[in-house]
């Protein structure tokens, strides 16, 4: 038999081995250039070094005492209309502040501070103004009330291309309402009623509602909201309580900060919100309180766990090489707008002065409220040393100070509503855990360790 006969015969099966060798040529050509594939990963990931959250134990007697130092910020600034002052003495009153008083309150009655009883007279009168209160275009909430005239208060550095809401003004006043119905069902009614009347939808709308669906340019919305508290910490704060009254909640605050920038100190990145000029050297300052808020409230996720433990470890490793605790700041001091008086001659004046213009005058190289959260949760030999370093920050009878100015290094003269309920809830977790956590329910009263010194 000839050679090409038997070419010819076997040609069926040299057609299969060749294809079988070009296919397996394609295989290893694309395996060879194709990108690694790499595992799936969440926006962040817990530094190696993040501790363990340290259990609840029961409050010594000076942190009993500083406790009551903060509500008494309260007992001081609760007005006869119900509301809360921002600021110490200061007339006028805001959502974010109106959630300050509520998570206060509920810090107070569970550590015992005051009665079950209280706890429901002032709720009882809290969501009553809240019923009351003029909203803007009958949908929302205003950014700014005069806390004892119930009257709306409006500041001219505000921007007037928004209505005159806050998304995360609400979304703070949200999250207490949501933790008070959870706690104390019998006011979950009242709270669902309060609620009914405000439009959530009105903070959302599409960025170019004409434009058809493309996969290539999706489809966008955006927030509507004035920007009093305008940096990514806060975005996703609000996004806790926010992404329940409405679909696109999700989608809009968990989306990138256009203007957010990030700083890279000794190999760690941190958002930062601007800098502050001190000698002739510039500071960063960052937004600390929305992530340890988060943390203290519903307990971390892992963007609010991992930026926390960064901006705290970068202002600790900073002041171990350089011995300055002025390089970072780690808040704002709480400052009263400024209010023009719209209101009809006969009426008090409105007029509140104190704006807050700029950065520099309002960081704080020590902030109170960060300082009391940071010990709550991390309980560090650094955390330690700032909240000793910050024992001397309250005034008996009137509450806790913001902290200290990072311009003149000198305490601040702002006693606030922020910085007290902080203070509160931070004393709430050390002892019982986050507030909103459906399996701690802590008890209505704590006690405290005898002989135990902080």
């Amino acid at each position: 038999m000839s050679w090409k006969k038997n070419l010819l015969r076997a040609r069926s099966y040299i057609a299969v081995m060749t294809g079988f060798l070009i296919a397996s040529g394609i295989v290893l050509y694309v395996e060879t250039h194709m990108p690694k594939s790499m595992p799936l990963q969440n926006e962040l990931t817990l530094s190696h070094d993040f501790p363990d959250l340290p259990e609840p134990r029961a409050l010594t007697l000076n942190e009993a005492i500083w406790a009551r130092i903060a509500w008494q910020y309260f007992v001081n600034n609760t007005q006869p209309s119900g509301l809360v002052n921002s600021i110490d003495n200061q007339p006028y009153s805001t959502m974010w502040d109106t959630g300050n008083y509520l998570i206060a309150m509920i810090s107070a009655e569970r550590l015992g501070i005051i009665s079950h009883q209280e706890f429901n007279d002032r709720m009882r009168s809290l969501l009553t103004v809240l019923s009351a209160l003029p909203l803007t275009d009958g949908k929302l909430p205003a950014v700014y009330y005069h806390s004892r005239q119930l009257i709306r208060l409006h500041n001219p550095d505000q921007n007037e291309s928004q209505p005159d809401w806050s998304a995360v003004d609400i979304s703070r006043l949200l999250i207490s309402l949501n933790i008070s119905a959870w706690l104390y069902p019998e006011h979950a009614p009242a709270i669902q009623l309060l609620t009914r009347r405000w439009r959530f939808d009105a903070l959302f709308i599409q960025r170019e509602p004409e434009k058809r669906l493309s996969f290539r340019e999706p489809k966008t919305w955006q927030l509507i909201s004035q920007d009093n508290r305008q940096s990514y910490g806060y975005q996703l704060y609000a996004l806790n309580s926010l992404r329940r009254t409405n679909i696109l909640a999700g989608l809009v605050l968990s989306a990138p900060f256009s203007s957010q920038h990030a700083i890279t100190i000794d190999g760690v990145s941190i958002p930062y919100d601007g800098l502050v000029n001190i000698g002739k050297l510039d500071y960063p300052v960052v937004s600390n309180l929305p992530f340890l808020l988060t943390g203290l409230e519903v307990g971390f996720d892992i963007n609010s766990a991992e930026m926390s433990w960064r901006i705290m470890k970068v202002q600790e490793n900073r002041y171990k090489s350089t011995g300055d605790l002025a390089w970072m700041g780690t808040d704002y001091e709480e400052h009263s707008p400024r209010f023009e008086n719209d209101t009809p001659a006969r009426r008090s004046p409105t007029v509140i002065d104190k704006a807050r213009k700029e950065v520099s005058g309002t960081a704080l190289q020590l902030s109170t409220r960060s300082v009391f959260a940071w010990y709550a949760l991390f309980r560090t030999q650094w955390n330690t040393m700032m909240r000793q370093r910050s024992a001397a920050l309250f005034e008996p009878g009137r509450g806790w100070y913001d902290g200290i100015v990072s311009g003149s290094q000198q305490r601040s003269n702002i006693i606030s509503a922020t910085t007290n309920a902080a203070v509160l809830e931070s004393l709430v977790y050390l002892s019982q855990g986050p507030l909103f956590c459906q399996n701690c329910m802590p008890a209505s009263s704590s006690t405290s360790a005898d002989g135990q010194q902080p």
